[in-house]
Parts: structure tokens; sequence; C-alpha cells
């Protein structure tokens, strides 16, 4: 029983990881096109 709760404590954390370094390249991949989006010739 112990032993499956802090598999599953250890399953959640990896995921939670997983999602916050996702979210990171989402943010920076977003800010990146911006830039580029705002050094165009258009604006």
């Amino acid at each position: 029983m112990k032993s499956e709760l802090e598999k599953e404590k250890l399953h959640q954390l990896k995921w939670q990881g997983r999602v916050k370094d996702w979210k990171l390249i989402q943010k920076n991949c977003v800010v990146q096109s911006f830039r580029e989006f705002m050094a165009s010739e258009e604006i």
C-alpha cells in the first residue's frame, strides 16, 4: 500500500515537471515568434 502511494507521488511529480517544462517551451516559442513579427518590415 505504502509503496503504491510513493510510486503515485513520484509519477505525479514527474508529470508536474514535464508540464512546467512544456509551458516554458511554449512561452519561449511565443515570445520568439512575437519578436520576429515585431522585427519584420510590415510594421
